[in-house]
């Protein structure tokens, strides 16, 4: 590794450290409006909620997350009263 390189890394912590502290801050205000649709929303409808709280964010930034399957958001399927999680069933 070029010595240059490593520390051009090292100058990039602190953007890190905000990045990972502003994905906290949204994966929190996620679980919160999760929570308070009682489980109900999936990532469309907590993402339109966000949008209209005036967080702008983009859609892929939001859904993708390499959480494990208990903490991904998840809408309720209607037809059988299940969750429907695309996680569940080995897809992506």
């Amino acid at each position: 590794m070029n010595r240059s390189s490593f520390y051009a890394w090292l100058a990039g912590a602190q953007i890190r450290a905000v990045r990972r502290a502003a994905d906290e801050a949204l994966a929190h205000e996620i679980s919160v409006i999760h929570i308070a649709s009682k489980h109900t929303y999936g990532a469309p409808r907590i993402h339109a909620e966000l949008s209209r709280l005036g967080r702008r964010i983009e859609l892929p930034r939001f859904s993708w997350s390499p959480r494990s399957c208990d903490q991904v958001v998840c809408g309720a399927c209607a037809r059988c009263c299940q969750y429907a999680c695309s996680y569940s069933s080995g897809g992506t």
